[in-house]
């Protein structure tokens, strides 16, 4: 990041000032996989043109190797959005690799990543070891990202369904099955809640949810669909433990005990954590 500022200033491309709206540079966002060395580069900008990107890009491949691919993303809004819907790829193919627990995976601009992968591998691990899976077990994945949870565990239970609002997440979890030849897993692209919904419906049966959702925790709604499903164990992940308490106490009044709770510590030097707490019926 600090090489493509100076390089911007270099060839004279202005930040983006959102209070005179001029400029062109928003944010330079950069992902790296763990057990790979490759490294992506995103430009976010203001412009759909950025001066001189073809010297930027031959400096930075040249002088950074590990760069497997340079993208641009262009943001014309005059919010606090970070991405916009429009993006081009610069260089390489448009997504990194990253090993974990044995699978491979592919990670594109848009899909969620966790940020330490190393005790990503002891927060799954502790996670499968709390669901007790049987090999006859259906599992729901819900916010099932690029599919890390559902792949990781699939060699446990007899078919897992991974479930996500966000369609490149879904199109990557997909490959992400398919390059490690798992074949018991699909993914959908939905609301989690509707997903269930339509299970409860259909009368199928379900062993496990595992919840994963994002720091505001799940929705009453959300709630109202899992305990209506009424999956014999409930493994619930948390990067908030306020919400996750908020969300216990309501699955605790439908029916719900928590038997085992262990924090994971994913983000050192901070007072965060990720939680993981299974619930029995």
């Amino acid at each position: 990041i600090k090489r493509v500022k100076e390089l911007f200033e270099k060839y004279h491309i202005q930040p983006y000032d959102k209070l005179t709206k001029t400029g062109n540079i928003k944010h330079v966002l950069t992902k790296t996989s763990y057990h790979k060395n490759e490294a992506m580069v995103v430009f976010i900008s203001y412009k759909k043109k950025i001066p001189h990107i073809h010297e930027i890009i031959d400096t930075l491949t040249h002088e950074y190797p590990e760069i497997r691919t340079i993208i641009q993303n262009i943001n014309s809004r005059h919010d606090n959005v970070i991405l916009g819907e429009e993006e081009k790829v610069l260089y390489g193919e448009g997504y990194i690799e990253d090993t974990l627990l044995g699978n491979t995976y592919k990670i594109s601009m848009k899909s969620f990543y966790q940020i330490n992968p190393r005790q990503v591998e002891v927060l799954y691990s502790k996670a499968i070891e709390y669901a007790k899976f049987k090999p006859t077990d259906v599992v729901i994945d819900a916010y099932c990202g690029i599919g890390t949870i559902s792949l990781t565990l699939a060699k446990h239970v007899k078919k897992v369904y991974g479930v996500e609002v966000v369609p490149q997440a879904i199109v990557d979890a997909k490959e992400n099955a398919e390059r490690n030849h798992i074949t018991n897993a699909e993914f959908v692209c939905d609301d989690a809640g509707h997903f269930m919904t339509e299970f409860v419906e259909r009368n199928e049966k379900v062993d496990c949810v595992m919840v994963d959702p994002p720091r505001k925790g799940c929705s009453t709604e959300f709630l109202e669909r899992l305990t209506t499903l009424s999956p014999e164990r409930i493994v619930y992940i948390s990067c908030n433990v306020a919400t996750q308490a908020r969300d216990l106490t309501y699955l605790v009044e439908k029916g719900y005990k928590p038997l085992d709770v262990q924090p994971v510590d994913m983000f050192p030097h901070t007072p965060h954590i990720e939680n993981i707490l299974l619930l029995s019926k």
